[in-house]
């Protein structure tokens, strides 16, 4: 009897682990649930518990294949690097010194660091082993998802600030302005979510109120002190009026009460709601379901070893048989 029951223990392991990747039971939980997980204190700040009993896949999850995945990605740092270019070409030559001066270009200049990140992370494979239960992955993987929690929710911004406060009706868009102010969220888009699916961490939400609080203060100093914007066509030559600032809505000489309204609004309200839909899109999966299971769980394998040792409660007084 207790041979017949080694016997079914030891097919039944073995036929519940012929296919893996399939059959993780992935306990889908709520998007409530989740968030509020992550925001606890214990929660670590690059974890990779999904609140679920599961870790996520480290290979999986940031860089699910070799040789596609790395011609995708460098596809879309050409292009952003392209885009790029272009900008800091039509500020060439008299304001090329201002032209880290603005949040769309701090946004592409950061958008290259995590391509460049996440393809070393794909070339280099080593850098995706998976790390001990409870533990944080490798250094090269948390640089690139630190810079893809920052990016991806700071492109959505300058889409959004550019399109309906910047952007002036009737005036044309060079291609490479669209391409910052769209076809950059949209490569990061593809590559997080389509490429491959990487999560966000609610506790990520701090590097995009770092860079708002920055933006802050290099906006007052620059208005304040006069460094204004560069030399551009149709602009007076006084350099203190409101064609000099950087932003036009954010004239702290000339109206500092309604820019720090504004400026409130959006580092307190208009940024966690276009962070917690950016991280709502991360949890997306089929069906209209906004659980993470979709995502890629790391399962450890079974090997024969493991069945040998598994142990069967039985044999005579009710001790330990090992198969």
């Amino acid at each position: 009897l207790i041979k017949i029951t080694q016997f079914a223990l030891t097919y039944q392991k073995k036929n519940m682990h012929a296919n893996n990747d399939n059959q993780v039971d992935r306990r889908s939980i709520s998007w409530y649930y989740r968030l509020r997980s992550e925001l606890k204190s214990s929660y670590p700040f690059f974890s990779l518990d999904e609140c679920n009993g599961y870790d996520l896949d480290v290979e999986k999850t940031f860089a699910p294949s070799f040789i596609l995945t790395l011609i995708l990605r460098t596809l879309l740092l050409g292009v952003t690097v392209a885009t790029m270019a272009g900008s800091i070409d039509s500020y060439l030559p008299e304001n090329g010194w201002i032209w880290m001066g603005f949040l769309t270009h701090w946004t592409v200049v950061l958008t290259t660091a995590y391509f460049l990140a996440i393809i070393g992370c794909t070339t280099f494979r080593s850098t995706l082993k998976q790390p001990s239960k409870g533990e944080a992955p490798g250094l090269m993987v948390r640089l690139a998802w630190g810079l893809y929690s920052l990016v991806f929710p700071l492109n959505i911004v300058v889409v959004l600030l550019y399109w309906t406060v910047e952007y002036v009706p009737g005036l044309a868009v060079p291609w490479y302005s669209v391409m910052l102010h769209a076809g950059s969220a949209l490569a990061v888009i593809i590559d997080g979510n389509v490429i491959s699916c990487i999560p966000l961490r609610a506790k990520h939400f701090i590097f995009g109120l770092s860079v708002g609080l920055v933006l802050l203060v290099w906006t007052l100093i620059n208005d304040l002190t006069g460094i204004g914007d560069g030399e551009w066509p149709g602009e007076d030559a006084n350099p203190n009026n409101e064609d000099d600032v950087l932003y036009r809505i954010l004239d702290w000489s000339e109206n500092p009460t309604g820019a720090a309204i504004l400026y409130a609004v959006v580092i307190f309200v208009g940024l966690p709601v276009v962070f917690i839909l950016c991280w709502s899109l991360t949890v997306w999966a089929l069906w209209c379901k906004c659980d993470g299971s979709g995502r890629s769980l790391y399962q450890e394998a079974v090997t024969n070893d493991d069945l040998e040792r598994t142990p069967i409660i039985g044999g005579v007084g009710g001790s330990e048989v090992h198969v």
